[in-house]
């Protein structure tokens, strides 16, 4: 079945795809409440300009050496390129600017703060998040039972150094692991794992706009679908029982894809958010698809169109 207005939709996205791209962050670094940013709006946020800026700066202590940069370099790292088992390219932006300090330079331009923050590397963090459903009575997904205050961080997702070789995160295959476990032998389960890694689908690979952001660190994405539209594979997981990452199966509907708007919206602090979710919400409301895969599919084009990342919660 056809969604009719889909096109309109993804039109309204485009309409304020410069907005999102520009958008700025909080007062604070996250999991501080001391670190400032210095004040950068849409003027000056460019690296061309050549502007006074002081921003503060901070890199989290590492915990590990293998798994994060130290901020004190003996040998600038090889950026833009893949090394050491570190890929240190950029998905989105080909080859990003690195100053005479060794300094990787965010390519969306300034943040108002300088360093690694708290993220791991210097440079590129790529994250991979996975969006699984299946068919029943009423198409489900898997999703966090509490909800978050970053937009994708509801699904199952890792950061790794080697996003082109992580076929699924590693705590999510081992959630899967478990809970398939109780019912299906070894053998079946390695099968139906497998087989999820190679029917994965990348719909989204790029920059996401984080508050852990920096002047010098960025997230990228690479969202993935996993389908099962007859539950006869990664659909057979329960998800009734605890977890260590949190997931059960949570149902996909217009409504709860008009709440997401909202939370899109006010992530990228739109200027003109308010009539941007009115007009989607009537958009979708006339619409009223039948098919809630639909739903999926059109969050799908609406990442790869727009660069932003707007998933649904239950």
């Amino acid at each position: 079945m056809a969604f009719p207005n889909q096109q309109a939709i993804i039109g309204l996205f485009m309409a304020f795809l410069a907005d999102v791209s520009s958008s700025l962050y909080m007062k604070y670094y996250p999991g501080t409440n001391q670190i400032e940013r210095a004040a950068v709006n849409k003027s000056s946020k460019s690296w061309q300009l050549d502007l006074p800026y002081y921003p503060p700066a901070y890199s989290k202590p590492c915990e590990s050496f293998d798994t994060c940069d130290a901020s004190s370099w003996i040998a600038c790292p090889n950026y833009n390129y893949y090394g050491n088992n570190v890929d240190r390219r950029s998905a989105t932006f080909g080859t990003y600017k690195v100053n005479d300090k060794c300094d990787p330079l965010n390519p969306r331009g300034r943040t108002g703060i300088r360093g690694r923050g708290g993220l791991l590397r210097y440079g590129p963090n790529h994250r991979v998040v996975v969006i699984i459903s299946r068919n029943g009575q009423q198409m489900e997904y898997v999703g966090k039972s509490t909800e978050d205050q970053q937009i994708l961080d509801e699904f199952p997702w890792e950061f790794t150094d080697e996003p082109k070789a992580l076929k699924l995160p590693r705590m999510l295959e081992a959630v899967i692991k478990d809970d398939l476990q109780k019912k299906y032998p070894v053998s079946t389960v390695n099968e139906i794992i497998e087989k999820a890694k190679k029917k994965k689908r990348l719909v989204y690979r790029g920059y996401y706009h984080d508050e852990r952001n920096t002047d010098n660190a960025w997230i990228e994405t690479w969202l993935y679908e996993i389908k099962d539209p007859d539950s006869k594979a990664l659909g057979l997981m329960s998800l009734e029982d605890s977890n260590t990452l949190n997931l059960t199966w949570k149902k996909v509907d217009a409504e709860s894809f008009a709440k997401k708007i909202d939370t899109l919206v006010n992530q990228a602090r739109l200027t003109k958010g308010e009539k941007f979710v009115q007009n989607l919400k009537e958009l979708v409301n006339r619409s009223k698809p039948t098919d809630p895969s639909i739903l999926l599919d059109l969050i799908g084009n609406i990442i790869n169109i727009v660069g932003i990342s707007a998933t649904f919660s239950g």
